[in-house]
């Protein structure tokens, strides 16, 4: 599933959203250091969701840790993030 990682830093606070088909979740415990990013999420079931991940040039890659089914052991996969920037709109006249 594709969703779109929106990040802010501002006076050193980390803060943004995830947004996905099924809508925007607030990241928790966002840090940025160095180059290492790391963040949560929880999803609509409140389960964690464990981001992080190495910044380099315009791309981030990292892993995503899951939490188990029914007490089962976390499941990690590859994540990939790339930079896109937002044009401003056009002025209003």
């Amino acid at each position: 599933m594709q969703s779109t990682l929106h990040l802010q830093l501002q006076d050193g606070q980390l803060t943004g959203t995830i947004s996905s088909p099924s809508g925007d979740t607030p990241i928790n415990d966002a840090t940025f250091k160095g180059n290492v990013l790391t963040f949560s999420a929880t999803s609509g079931d409140d389960n964690t969701i464990r981001y992080s991940g190495t910044l380099s040039a315009d791309t981030i890659k990292g892993t995503v840790i899951f939490p188990g089914r029914n007490g089962g052991d976390p499941v990690t996969h590859n994540w990939t993030a790339k930079r896109v920037l937002q044009t401003p709109p056009p002025p209003s006249s």
